[in-house]
């Protein structure tokens, strides 16, 4: 039944109470604990249980005897929910005798269910009988609304002990946790361990269930801390806990899950006092309003994007006025430091040894001075006339980039001077003092200024250490660079430039990488290389207290965590392949639940002053939100995983662009604020961009007090070791410099060899890194360093050996001797990293005692590792790496390394020599156990995916075909002609899986077999759905018309992906195109998508011109002051209110949803929409009306034409020596090997037409952008 009103029409079309209505009951229970509840609260769920419709019936579920719902839930109905308008129904375990089977009994429990609209569960191990327990599952598997409170977590949960575990007819749930409410719950806090604390998630104070939960200091309750483990991806954190003053205990408190449609809410609240609270009852009584209500019923926002005043925002805040629109928590404060004209365009800052603060001004951004565009791709990826000089050249040509120094002399915390270090620079982004001089990253160079007396003026012109680093995209330059605690200076390249990087003044050949890494450089050594690939755009690099390096990133991650030498996800469309063709894969970035995409720049806090809940946590800037948030870390093998904290910081003001912050010397926050209504490097390049502002904030704990005057030359070396033991990482690592400057090693190294060896902490790595620093790590220090009962130790004391690249017979020794019994992973990993850098032999010995080490077979990811140290050697020492893999399989023959494996045989039989096929014969023939031979032979058909096997060695056949049961797609490859009946046969049986089909198909749509394509066509009438997108892709290696025909024949039963599929088929070939468009009528012609109509029109063919022109009319040639008139016509009418989201879901689905996803929901050829800044209305409409503005990074189409008459235009997926993948509006991945393509061409339009809102009405158009930006998933009826 239809809703009789909807939400927004409530003051028209429903009864809602007035507030004379309802504000004499309210008063009348406000002299009472019980039933005291926020007028606006109670005034917003009673319009949605007005607005959703008859009369909602609520069966509360109870069963426990701990927490006195008994008592506490009849009560909260009676005098909250039923004045209301529910109806509540109440079953009771028959007896509260766990000895008893009356308390596993709950009568007529099965009618009530028939009756309610929500199941409310308060049980403890309770055991309902067989058919009660499938009634109750058979409620939550059909998608109806759940809530759950306190035990409910356990609470058909049986244990071992007597009286907790069924028996008879009784059925236990002992999954309900994770089956329902999306955690594992592991007991709780004990009673005395601490107070209690809530606090309220501030992501979720715009959700329905917080409305009327103003308070924002942590509330006390009483009752011990529920411990909610792995909470899964599709819930959202409302309320979150944890003991007083201890930041570990952590956990979610309540929290809603939303499934295909079905809704539900838990909390670990629910003791009696709990009930006594107002808030807790406004909580609850809004909980059972939201799960009840439809999403369109529900306000999940507070501000509505639509009616906010576009002209308001054109123009930004002063700086006190940017202040003042500033929220944070009440513990935490802003203090405005530097504003313009004292400083625009901040990109980068940092503290030196005097306290002092350093800003880089990037003013120059985004063209470089003196310069001329020769090209530019649509990415705005520029090359230049020529390359830039540095300072001091003849050739030199000054830009608007300078460095400032800002100092507060008197301690008061106010910046009260500032002086000018460097001016005139051109693409200057990030800076750093060292003992004599200071280091400025001006790509393509890396210089080193002279200062040796510290006054502060340069001694000189720069010295170029470095030259080479790309400035195609000077949004993606290289930047943020820092000292390591190793004598290294570490920094990022961003994701859209080239570089080939040279250290002046050696022959060496130029170190050449394409897109996003991490790289770094020892000044003294003169050594520059990569230390880790892939990750996002970024724009950051942090070392913390154990030296692990992280840095922000521009996708969906909270941040990367990298490894050294090891490669991570980047979007390889645009970006290019990995640098190592052989990798095979990479790592993820850190994921926390609920991050919404870009966190430009963060920092692993350890300064010791903030609130202790964000000690030790990883603070990120949301440049496009306007916020400051935080994650807890947690570490879990070789990853972090975040956890959300509250938002420290979020800005009104919508010009507040935090791009780049740095903890100070007395722990607050010191945010460099870009300072501009929108962050687009395309707009900026148009020259909208507000280029003479900028300002400096810093957030600190409230009423914290700043630092006096600090001058780290002053403190005696001794001293310096003392300050290695302070808590903020600002002081040790200032320390640290200072005295790898004086490298007194008479004078401290004594005693840090003592540190080294007493201390298990932090200071004992301090004491290894000073160690290394002043040239005093020898082999007493070693010794102690690899044996050390510090994980942090034993990895940094193989670390600094490995980044020698050689090492003594002693050393070799005990690395091996430790690593033998080591556990820790990232000791281990940080093993296989370094023995890379080893030569061949000594190198090769470690690899193989860590290929057999335990936890390569506990860690997954520790065989990617393993497989990027081994790979490099195949290509001077294949046999030696043979004997690696043999080794393994004699010391293991039951449990491989399947990943290693894979990607060993990928490795072999990709170089494809004779050698090369026999070595993997040789290993194919020592396994003898099918563990071994899965991945053998799954990287075998991965190398040779698109390539014929004709030609193998024979005893490689031999191997082959004595596996366990070769699968059907590798025996197609050895021979086809002896296996095709077959495969064709195991095609039409119903019996065979569809995974087995799958890949039989992948196999025919590499060679066209023309005694398969009859049989293939007739499969179209009757295969699978989930089928088709393959046999349709398969299908279009064949000319035959009479495939398109069958297609168009059978296309008007096929819908979504499947229908996506036919047309991308139908836009394959011209002679295909002009069948389909010579077949539409009146009925089928409106059904056309988008995406199909423009590839139509892309082949610019005069009879498929004329066929869609009596459609679809003539198709108009936009021009760039036609599209800006339609932006402006579309934000006219989505100003206004009104839309519904609902109906815009059905818009979204019919123009979007083929290749965008949104909620999970819809295709994944273009970017994900849900972490998009769907609220920017500005970037919003430019995507959507003029999509080939600015593509987004690895969406850029490229159009492919086949030498058998096919015309491809998609996304590349992958582009190497071999073979070519695009990814089409389908969604569907073709391969081609190069000899196959006449053609490709890299496109500057989108493949995201521009008539996508063709046709849309006034209120169409409302409807489809209030869906687009729904801040949560609606409940969509089936």
């Amino acid at each position: 039944m239809k809703n009789s009103c909807r939400f927004r029409e409530i003051s028209t079309a429903c009864w809602v109470p007035s507030i004379s209505d309802i504000y004499p009951m309210l008063l009348s229970r406000l002299s009472s604990g019980f039933g005291k509840l926020i007028l606006i609260a109670a005034i917003s769920f009673t319009c949605v249980t007005a607005a959703a419709g008859p009369t909602k019936r609520i069966l509360f579920l109870v069963g426990e005897v701990e927490y006195g719902t008994t008592e506490s839930l009849p009560i909260f109905a009676k005098e909250v929910l039923q004045p209301l308008g529910y109806k509540t129904e109440f079953i009771f375990a028959a007896s509260d005798d766990r000895s008893s089977p009356d308390a596993h009994r709950f009568q007529g429990l099965s009618d009530a269910l028939d009756r309610a609209d929500l199941l409310f569960i308060s049980t403890r191990r309770r055991f309902p009988s067989g058919e009660q327990m499938a009634k109750i599952k058979d409620w939550v598997n059909t998608g109806k609304p759940v809530i759950g409170i306190r035990t409910a977590s356990h609470a058909f949960g049986a244990r071992p002990r007597p009286d907790y575990a069924p028996s008879g007819a009784q059925r236990a749930w002992d999954t309900i946790d994770r089956d329902v409410f999306g955690m594992r719950y592991d007991g709780h806090y004990k009673n005395n361990a601490g107070q209690t604390m809530i606090r309220r998630v501030r992501e979720a104070n715009a959700h329905a269930i917080m409305q009327g939960m103003t308070w924002e200091q942590d509330q006390p309750v009483t009752s011990s801390l529920y411990k909610n483990l792995d909470l899964d991806d599709r819930a959202f954190v409302l309320l979150s806990g944890l003991l007083e003053d201890q930041p570990e205990t952590y956990q979610p408190v309540s929290w809603v899950r939303e499934d295909d449609g079905s809704r539900t809410f838990y909390t670990s609240l629910g003791d009696p006092e709990h009930f006594k609270l107002p808030w807790f009852q406004n909580h609850l009584a809004n909980a059972i309003a939201w799960t009840l209500a439809s999403p369109t019923d529900v306000n999940r926002s507070p501000i509505d994007p639509s009616k906010v005043d576009y002209e308001a925002r054109q123009a930004g805040l002063s700086p006190e006025s940017s202040l003042a629109a500033m929220q944070t928590p009440s513990d935490l404060e802003v203090d405005l430091l530097v504003a313009e004209p004292g400083i625009e365009q901040p990109v980068f800052l940092n503290f030196d040894e005097r306290g002092r603060m350093w800003v880089v001004e990037y003013r120059q951004y985004p063209e470089p001075a003196g310069l001329e565009a020769v090209s530019r791709d649509q990415f705005w990826r520029i090359i230049y006339d020529r390359k830039p000089m540095p300072p001091g050249h003849p050739d030199f040509t000054p830009g608007l980039d300078r460095i400032t120094i800002h100092e507060d002399t008197d301690g008061d915390g106010v910046f009260d001077s500032n002086k000018t270090f460097a001016d005139g620079l051109n693409l200057a982004t990030s800076v750093v003092t060292d003992k004599d001089g200071v280091w400025v990253l001006n790509p393509p160079y890396l210089l080193f200024y002279p200062d040796a007396d510290h006054d502060d003026v340069p001694d000189s012109d720069p010295i170029v250490h470095l030259d080479g680093f790309g400035i195609q995209d000077t949004h993606s330059v290289v930047n943020s660079f820092c000292w390591g605690p190793d004598g290294w200076l570490y920094g990022a390249q961003g994701s859209t430039v080239t570089s080939d990087v040279v250290v002046t003044g050696s022959d060496a050949e130029p170190i050449s990488r394409v897109g996003q890494l991490m790289w770094r450089y020892h000044p003294e050594q003169r050594r520059y290389e990569v230390f880790a690939e892939g990750g996002g755009n970024i724009w950051s690099c942090e070392i913390d207290s154990e030296g692990r390096l992280i840095a922000g990133t521009n996708d969906n991650h909270v941040a990367y965590f990298y490894l050294q030498g090891a490669f991570y996800k980047k979007n390889f469309g645009k970006h290019g392949a990995l640098s190592n063709p052989h990798a095979y894969d990479y790592f993820q970035g850190i994921k926390s639940p609920g991050h919404r995409r870009i966190s430009n720049a963060v920092v692993l806090y350890e300064g010791a002053t903030l609130p202790q809940r964000y000690h030790d946590s990883l603070i990120y800037l949301g440049t496009l939100q306007g916020r400051v948030g935080a994650h807890d870390l947690e570490l879990s093998g070789l990853h972090l995983q975040g956890t959300p904290i509250n938002a420290m910081l979020e800005a009104e003001d919508r010009w507040f662009r935090p791009v780049y912050f740095e903890t100070g010397p007395d722990g607050a926050l010191y945010i460099a604020d870009w300072y501009d209504r929108q962050v687009n490097h395309y707009l900026n390049h148009e020259g909208k961009i507000s280029k003479l502002d900028g300002r400096i904030f810093r957030l600190r704990a409230k009423d914290s007090r700043s630092v006096g005057p600090i001058d780290f030359h002053t403190i005696r070396t001794d001293e310096l070791v003392d300050v290695l033991n302070y808590r903020n990482r600002w002081w040790r690592e200032t320390a640290r410099q200072q005295l790898r400057g004086r490298k007194d090693r008479s004078s401290v190294a004594p005693r840090l060899n003592e540190i080294l060896r007493l201390e298990r902490g932090q200071y004992a790595l301090e004491a290894l890194w000073t160690l290394n620093l002043i040239g005093a790590f020898d082999t007493a220090a070693f010794d102690a360093a690899i044996t050390h009962p510090n994980p942090a130790v034993r990895r940094w004391a193989i670390r600094l050996i490995g980044d020698r690249s050689e090492m003594t017979a002693h050393q070799f020794d005990k690395i091996a001797t430790a690593i033998a019994k080591e556990a820790d992973p990232e000791v281990l990993s940080q093993a296989v990293s370094s023995a890379a850098r080893f030569p061949a032999k000594d190198a090769l010995r470690l690899l193989t005692i860590l290929t057999q080490h335990d936890a390569a077979q506990n860690h997954p990811d520790f065989e990617r590792v393993l497989w990027w140290a081994i790979e490099p050697f195949y290509a001077t020492h294949p046999d030696a790496v043979l004997e690696v893999l043999l080794d393994l399989a004699a010391a293991r023959p039951r449990s491989p390394l399947p990943a290693l494996a894979e990607f060993a045989i990928r490795r072999m039989a990709s170089a494809g020599e004779p050698d090369d096929l026999l070595r993997y014969a040789e290993l194919l023939s020592a396994v003898n156990h099918p563990a071994w031979e899965r991945p053998l032979v799954t990287g075998f058909e991965a190398a040779f995916k698109g390539r014929s096997m004709a030609g193998l060695p024979s005893a490689l056949i031999a191997a082959l075909s004595q596996t366990t049961r070769p699968p059907i797609s590798l025996l197609l490859r050895l021979d086809l002609e002896d296996h095709l009946e077959a495969a064709l046969a195991q095609l039409q049986s119903p019996a065979t899986d569809l995974i087995t089909k799958t890949q039989i198909l992948d196999v025919l749509s590499e060679t066209r077999i023309e005694a398969a394509r009859l049989l293939l066509v007739g499969l179209l009438h009757d295969s699978d759905a989930a089928l088709l997108p393959t046999l349709l892709a398969t299908l279009q290696i064949y000319e035959d018309p009479q495939i398109a025909r069958t297609v168009i024949d059978q296309m008007p039963r096929w819908h979504g992906s499947v229908r996506d599929a036919a047309e991308g088929l139908l836009t394959r070939r011209s002679t295909w195109s002009r069948i389909w468009v010579d077949s539409m009528d009146a009925t089928t012609a409106p059904h056309t998508s988008v995406n199909a109509l423009a590839q139509l029109r892309r082949f610019e063919d005069p009879a498929i011109t004329a066929g869609l022109e009596k459609w679809f009319g003539h198709a108009e040639v936009s021009s760039a002051a036609s599209l800006d008139a339609e932006i402006t016509r579309v934000r006219s009418i989505i100003s206004t209110p009104g839309g519904d989201a609902l109906s815009g879901y059905r818009h979204y689905q019919q123009r979007c949803a083929a290749c965008h996803t949104l909620f999970e929901q819809g295709g994944r050829v273009g970017p994900d929409l849900t972490t998009y800044q769907r609220d920017d209305l500005d970037s919003l409409l430019l995507s959507i009306i003029h999509p080939s503005a600015e593509i987004r990074a690895g969406y850029e189409m490229t159009s492919i034409e086949t030498s058998d008459g096919r015309t491809l235009s998609g996304f590349l997926s992958r582009n190497d020596d071999k073979l070519v993948g695009v990814r089409t509006a389908g969604g569907g991945e073709t391969i081609l090997r190069h000899e196959q393509i006449t053609k490709l061409e890299m496109q500057k339009n989108s493949l995201m037409p521009e008539s996508l809102l063709a046709g849309l009405s006034d209120d169409a158009l409302r409807d489809l952008f209030n869906y687009l930006r729904s801040p949560q998933p609606l409940s969509i009826p089936n």
